[in-house]
């Protein structure tokens, strides 16, 4: 699997998103909401890849939480992800 190593220190919501379109390569329309960069990591077809977080990012627990389910669900769906915090 091809590691990605994705430096969230710091980071809130809207900058963690474009971090991750940056990173990822995901297509130009995905904007800095979860429903958003929920959709555009299906859209991606990324596949055999491990996300690696470093740092501490500065999103809100709702957010972090937020943030946490929509990676489970990509993970469990999606071919050959895994991603460490």
């Amino acid at each position: 699997m091809q590691p990605i190593e994705i430096n969230i220190e710091g980071l809130d919501k809207d900058a963690l998103i474009l971090r991750l379109k940056a990173s990822l390569g995901l297509p130009s329309y995905c904007q800095t909401n979860w429903d958003s960069l929920e959709a555009c990591l299906y859209d991606g077809q990324l596949s055999g890849l491990t996300l690696i977080h470093v740092g501490t990012s500065a999103l809100s627990p709702a957010d972090r939480a937020t943030y946490r389910q929509i990676l489970k669900r990509w993970q469990s769906d999606a071919e050959q992800i895994q991603v460490v915090f």
